[in-house]
């Protein structure tokens, strides 16, 4: 009778401590698994996060969230773009609540996305700075800068760059970048077409004569000026910054009670207009 009472106090005892254990440590909703490595700790949650972790509902969220820095809430942005040449312009920006954010450039192409986890090193020299993807381009990645202006150089004449600018938190490893709304807002800006080259005027006759000039790439445009003197400050009515369309020959015509007149032109693009071009001289 003995043996059995402490057989069964024993056996009550074992109940107690497993129901404090199991309330105390341990939760229905978690698995825990440890890893050979005492400092990895994998937990699989089978349950709702909602209530524990507020916006996190999945474990990909949760891993993140352990691992890296917290996401910066109000987005940077780019304001505008000015002091453009054919190989250089000015990116102004008006920065968010990020510790850090980071400028990128991709030519032709929307930008692709930086990587959270994944620091990058920029270079205002476009096709310097670390590439992300294919075609992709840093050109600042700096912390706490105050930097609010960037002179990008490099770039080519008459082309468009697209730009993203994104805020960030952390370095290294635990860099998280906060990604702008790219369907609703994407920044580009063209470089200044080079300046075209007219060649000497052909089919001469009395009040007539043809033009030709090479095409430069990202011209839309060509306006011709027609003058009566070299310095183009009396400038034929009719010719007076004539849009002549993506062409590269045209026939002036119409040119009465003069001997002899100058012309140039200038290439028109997206961004504005290149300068103008040598001054050719006909004479009737």
């Amino acid at each position: 009778m003995i043996i059995l009472k402490r057989f069964l106090l024993i056996f009550a005892i074992a109940l107690l401590f497993s129901k404090i254990s199991n309330d105390k440590v341990y939760s229905n909703d978690f698995k825990t698994k440890f890893s050979d490595d005492i400092s990895l700790v994998t937990i699989e949650h089978t349950g709702d996060l909602g209530s524990i972790y507020g916006d996190i509902n999945s474990k990909t969220d949760l891993a993140q969230n352990l691992n890296l820095a917290q996401e910066p809430s109000a987005p940077g942005r780019i304001i505008s773009v000015t002091r453009i040449t054919p190989e250089s312009f000015m990116v102004n920006i008006e920065k968010g609540n990020g510790e850090r954010r980071i400028l990128l450039m991709s030519e032709e192409k929307p930008c692709e996305l930086p990587k959270d986890g994944n620091d990058y090193t920029g270079e205002l020299f476009f096709g310097n700075g670390d590439k992300i993807g294919e075609h992709t381009y840093v050109i600042s990645n700096q912390a706490e800068s105050q930097q609010k202006r960037f002179l990008v150089t490099n770039l080519k004449p008459g082309t468009r760059y697209y730009m993203l600018l994104c805020e960030a938190n952390g370095s290294g490893e635990k860099i998280n970048y906060l990604i702008p709304d790219t369907s609703k807002f994407t920044a580009y800006k063209s470089t200044l077409p080079l300046t075209p080259k007219l060649e000497e005027a052909f089919d001469i006759k009395k009040g007539s004569f043809k033009l030709k000039w090479n095409k430069v790439k990202g011209a839309l445009s060509y306006f011709l000026d027609v003058a009566k003197d070299r310095s183009f400050k009396d400038i034929l009515q009719d010719y007076k910054e004539m849009d002549l369309g993506d062409i590269n020959e045209y026939l002036i015509e119409g040119i009465e009670g003069q001997n002899k007149v100058y012309c140039r032109i200038r290439a028109v693009g997206e961004s504005g207009q290149s300068g103008d071009s040598n001054i050719i001289e006909v004479s009737f």
